[in-house]
């Protein structure tokens, strides 16, 4: 007598999603935020900052210039040279080098190739990477252990992979760019630190001191 029974056939193994499709899904999340709520909280992680004592904890600090719905910087910027601390801004060249520009709040700033704001390497002060003591990084998403995913130009990894003096490196963002876990490359920098609206979360043990929740 013949058996109908049959072996089943093996469960297909869900496909963790690529470093391009988290990119492209998390910009398409984060480019739905109202003006209003981006505003709202780029007041909230300033205030996050100035609470946590990150701010206090160095005098040169590299930032960016927000774009392409990344949390705004201003408010913190403002901060920064309202205190009296070197602030510069990224400079990226045809070669893909990224460097910082020191700027104040008269610098003028020129639009480059992306349409983001930034100073003028021949006028504006060099920053030396040795130099920073922070460097507030923009960033795509980021995970629950600090590994950051940018835009996939690697320019923050390859600035802050050279040996010697590290300065802390703390992601901002907004809370929707928060995933459980993130796929990563040999080359990628971890942060030291995430701050979005709903509080700073520290991953290194020199920025855990900093963390508290909103």
């Amino acid at each position: 007598m013949s058996s109908n029974s049959s072996t089943p056939s093996p469960r297909p193994t869900a496909r963790r999603p690529s470093r391009r499709a988290l990119r492209d899904a998390l910009r398409r999340q984060r480019g739905k935020l109202s003006v209003a709520l981006q505003q709202a909280h780029a007041r909230t992680v300033n205030r996050h900052l100035i609470a946590s004592g990150t701010l206090l904890a160095g005098r040169t600090i590299a930032i960016y210039s927000a774009a392409d719905g990344e949390l705004d910087t201003a408010p913190i910027i403002d901060h920064l040279l309202a205190t009296g601390r070197v602030v510069a801004l990224p400079v990226v060249d045809r070669a893909g080098t990224m460097d910082f520009y020191r700027v104040t709040a008269t610098t003028p700033l020129l639009m480059n190739r992306y349409g983001i704001p930034e100073p003028d390497p021949l006028t504006a002060i060099y920053i030396p990477r040795l130099a920073i003591d922070i460097v507030f990084a923009p960033l795509v998403a980021f995970d629950n252990l600090g590994h950051r995913l940018g835009m996939g130009g690697g320019y923050y990894d390859r600035f802050l992979t050279p040996r010697g003096r590290k300065p802390l490196v703390v992601g901002l963002a907004h809370a929707l760019q928060q995933v459980d876990s993130l796929p990563r490359e040999s080359w990628d920098v971890p942060l030291d630190a995430a701050v979005t609206e709903s509080g700073l979360t520290g991953f290194s043990a020199r920025a855990r001191r900093f963390s508290q929740r909103g």
